[in-house]
């Protein structure tokens, strides 16, 4: 049996049999870099809601996971579910002007936080001028020239993104962050109404 095949039934076994761990926070402030405070934003003022579809592959110390992001926009809540690609539920995290609430499975890395999914989501496709305002201290800049954009802190990226197609659900994003030496690929799969 190959590691990969194993690698998949443990965790589809483990992820049964686990209990998830629920977390309810009214702060929505997030450490996105080295004294770099973002603020989450209020859900998207969308035209009408909407669900989209992403495949993500995070890259980190040399690994490469894949997983399938499911988020829905409304003027409500914005909420983000990510499954591995055969289907298991193993985060999921919803975001109202209220409160932030995330579950996740204990069998994810602890460094894991579904909120830094919902800031890094929040930093691709929300605008620029609202991003700008949820960054701290106020010398954080965000800037997109053309399909590049950047969260710029003490004269240095600390996160770049690029961009194809058209916002605010671009086809394709390769988003990396400097300081902490990850990766995202996302690719948009599907846009439909709620």
């Amino acid at each position: 049996m190959s590691h990969r095949l194993r690698f998949c039934l443990l965790f589809i076994i483990v992820s049964l049999v686990a209990c998830s761990s629920l977390n309810t926070r009214p702060l929505k402030d997030i450490d996105i870099g080295q004294g770099v405070t973002f603020s989450l934003l209020p859900v998207l003022a969308v035209d009408r809601p909407v669900i989209v579809t992403q495949q993500v592959v995070i890259t980190f110390n040399g690994e490469r996971h894949t997983l399938i992001s499911t988020f829905e926009v409304s003027q409500e809540k914005f909420v983000v579910v990510g499954v591995t690609p055969v289907g298991v539920k193993i985060f999921s995290a919803e975001l109202s002007d209220q409160s932030l609430e995330w579950s996740s499975l204990p069998v994810l890395p602890s460094q894991f936080d579904a909120k830094y999914l919902l800031a890094d989501v929040q930093l691709v496709h929300w605008p620029i001028q609202a991003l700008q305002s949820a960054l701290a201290p106020s010398n954080v800049l965000v800037q997109q020239q053309g399909l590049h954009r950047v969260v710029v802190a003490k004269g240095k990226n600390i996160i770049e993104m690029d961009l194809q197609g058209e916002g605010p659900w671009y086809d394709h994003v390769e988003y990396r962050h400097l300081q902490r030496g990850y990766a995202l690929f996302i690719d948009t799969l599907s846009v439909s109404p709620l």
